[in-house]
């Protein structure tokens, strides 16, 4: 049974021919994406703000005993941080941080701009916040981690939450990235075209030259038939 075989030297030669085409679709298609990157879709920034679970300096120097480092007892923080954390995502802290800040949202909205990433092996609770308004992104870092402290001392009857940095007022959106988008939009529009040519190429059986004739029915050519059209 015979089979066609695709030569990928000789399928490298036909696709020269369309070099260009390739290379301006891909330019076309960053170019698309680096307008939507930059004029349509809305720029969103990220504030930070850590706290670490443990003892505070007051109850060190009410129990000189406990200002060795304790390891069990930094386990047991360690331990606390994944409950703390659901404290901080709680509806309780949202509505209290919504009111206090006079936000026009709801507790689901809230949920979706604050996000708690509790950092692994240690004692420290990350609170980040995307907002498409910085000084907003800022704010309700700052007051989320302020109204979660307040909330350990009546929940849990300890004062062993301290705010290790304040959230400062992001300069620069965090989203969208146009570079990356932009270089992801020209490899994949290079992508996109080559695979076009390439399907093009692949499914043009139509016979151009004697050694198509050759190939595709394995005979040799007697003679050419000159085009007199090409004359005139």
């Amino acid at each position: 049974m015979n089979t066609e075989e695709i030569d990928l030297l000789e399928l490298a030669k036909k696709l020269k021919k369309y070099i260009f085409a390739i290379v301006a679709f891909a330019i076309l298609v960053a170019t698309l994406v680096y307008a939507g990157s930059k004029f349509v879709l809305t720029p969103k920034y990220t504030s930070n703000t850590t706290m670490i679970v443990g003892n505070t300096n007051k109850n060190n120097q009410e129990n000189p005993q406990q200002n060795n480092v304790d390891y069990s007892q930094i386990q047991a923080n360690r331990a606390l941080v994944s409950t703390y954390s659901e404290i901080v995502k709680s509806r309780g802290v949202a509505e209290n941080v919504i009111k206090n800040l006079n936000l026009d949202m709801d507790y689901p909205d809230f949920a979706k701009k604050v996000s708690i990433e509790p950092v692994n092996d240690t004692q420290i609770i990350s609170v980040k916040v995307i907002d498409t308004i910085p000084e907003r992104a800022a704010d309700i870092a700052n007051e989320t981690s302020k109204i979660f402290k307040e909330s350990i001392t009546e929940i849990m009857k300890v004062d062993n939450v301290q705010i290790l940095d304040k959230a400062t007022l992001p300069k620069e959106p965090s989203s969208p990235n146009i570079m990356r988008n932009t270089a992801i939009g020209l490899v994949l529009g290079f992508l996109i075209g080559l695979t076009i040519a390439i399907f093009k190429e692949l499914s043009d059986t139509s016979i151009k030259t004697t050694d198509d004739i050759r190939e595709k029915f394995d005979i040799p050519v007697l003679g050419m038939i000159p085009d007199k059209s090409k004359e005139k």
